[in-house]
């Protein structure tokens, strides 16, 4: 259950993250840019959830930071390649750049909130 909690809390703010970093990059939001965001955090918040998630109830915020620091380079990597290849942009550069800042500020996003989601679990999950 505190698995689902969590993924009902990150996958909704990595979409708003990185859909308000769209326009920054100068990405147009369209409908094609916008699934794509959508179905490529799919995925990649449930392997956050998974691996970080599942460390973080299991060993705390530092052993959720440690696999989140691991499983977020990963992730970052793949989404900028996947980004770049499938969002509609000026250029694949800027595509690529926006990959992998917008997996940076979700991986920040999460980092900060590891001790707080870790005592909301705890409480409710």
């Amino acid at each position: 259950m505190s698995l689902l909690i969590l993924f009902g809390i990150l996958f909704p703010s990595a979409l708003l993250l990185e859909g308000a970093m769209l326009p920054l990059f100068r990405i147009p939001l369209q409908r094609k840019n916008l699934l794509t965001v959508i179905y490529v955090n799919l995925p990649a918040q449930a392997v956050i959830v998974l691996t970080a998630g599942r460390a973080l109830l299991n060993d705390g915020p530092m052993g959720g930071f440690f696999i989140l620091f691991i499983a977020g380079f990963i992730l970052m990597v793949a989404k900028a390649l996947v980004y770049e290849h499938f969002l509609t942009a000026p250029n694949s550069k800027r595509s690529l750049s926006y990959g992998f800042f917008a997996s940076l500020a979700v991986w920040a996003a999460f980092s900060f909130a590891l001790s707080p989601l870790h005592t909301l679990l705890q409480r409710f999950g």
